[in-house]
């Protein structure tokens, strides 16, 4: 991501008042900052915080996105007192669960079961298959602890890649600071596909892409397509004439895009292909500097 480009995005900024540092939340244009009836809206700022010890804040957010409030919560998943504003905040109950309808393509090659406990929302994500349980159990939990995953797999993968895909799942969730549960379906079907390959920085990457999908940003400079057919017989030049259209499309849609996010363009381009693909040619033109995307994250500012 460019200065230049983060220069002219929405922030939210807070001052940590455990580390001192001040973190500004950089915000895509696609997204919105939805309030529940307080008013208010939840962020989690997982960041290196005082003696560079990783620590979480539980922010509440209003809809000016003003931090009206601010909680650090300890790794046993106990808040601790809120420093700022007198902002009610509810009692502990206990967990809510949602359901995750399997995307149309799902076929439970891999995954039977699947929880995903998130001590930081309160909420278990459940999926369940008609499949029969298999004899592969896999535990993982995340680098605080606020996110548990436990999942029922099958012999389509092995005990240790499955550990792998879960535990960086685990990591991201954690970090992820305003999840949209909406995207579980995809984030299932995918899971379901890619956990028979080892976990690389690649499909750490999509696993990332899927967990924003809905409020990240693609886009590419004007130039972007006229670069892309001068680096067709080189840089590109194992793509199939099937795969240039694809990228070429992508291309196309992401130029000057201030609207659609990543979901959205996957959901418009006519020429479908499954969700790993698209990540895959996503991540092949941001690593050749032919796109970038714009996503919620946040950065210290010193």
């Amino acid at each position: 991501m460019s200065l230049q480009t983060d220069l002219h995005r929405e922030t939210i900024s807070y001052l940590c008042n455990n580390c001192g540092k001040k973190r500004i939340a950089l915000i895509p244009p696609t997204m919105k900052i939805n309030v529940d009836s307080r008013g208010l809206c939840e962020f989690v700022d997982v960041h290196l915080c005082k003696e560079t010890e990783l620590s979480a804040n539980i922010l509440f957010i209003d809809s000016n996105r003003a931090v009206r409030s601010q909680v650090p919560v300890a790794s046993e998943s106990k808040p601790a007192e809120d420093f700022e504003f007198s902002i009610p905040m509810p009692e502990k109950i206990s967990h809510a669960k949602y359901e995750i309808k399997p995307n149309e393509s799902f076929k439970a090659r891999i995954i039977r079961e699947m929880e995903i406990k998130d001590e930081f929302r309160n909420i278990i994500y459940i999926i369940n298959t008609d499949k029969p349980r298999e004899k592969l159990e896999v535990e993982t939990s995340s680098e605080l602890g606020f996110i548990k995953i436990s999942a029922n797999i099958t012999r389509n993968t092995n005990e240790e890649k499955a550990q792998a895909w879960l535990q960086k799942l685990a990591d991201l969730v954690e970090k992820t600071a305003n999840l949209d549960e909406g995207i579980f379906s995809i984030l299932m079907y995918f899971l379901d596909e890619k956990m028979k390959e080892n976990m690389n920085d690649t499909n750490a990457k999509a696993l990332d892409c899927i967990l924003q999908s809905t409020v990240s940003l693609p886009f590419s400079k004007d130039n972007a397509l006229n670069d892309f057919n001068q680096l067709r017989n080189t840089v590109f030049k194992k793509l199939t004439v099937v795969e240039v259209i694809y990228y070429t499309n992508l291309l196309k849609i992401c130029t000057n895009n201030e609207s659609k996010t990543l979901l959205d363009v996957y959901s418009n381009l006519e020429q479908k292909l499954p969700l790993f693909l698209f990540l895959n040619a996503v991540h092949d033109l941001i690593y050749h500097n032919l796109m970038e995307i714009e996503k919620l994250e946040f950065i210290s500012i010193d």
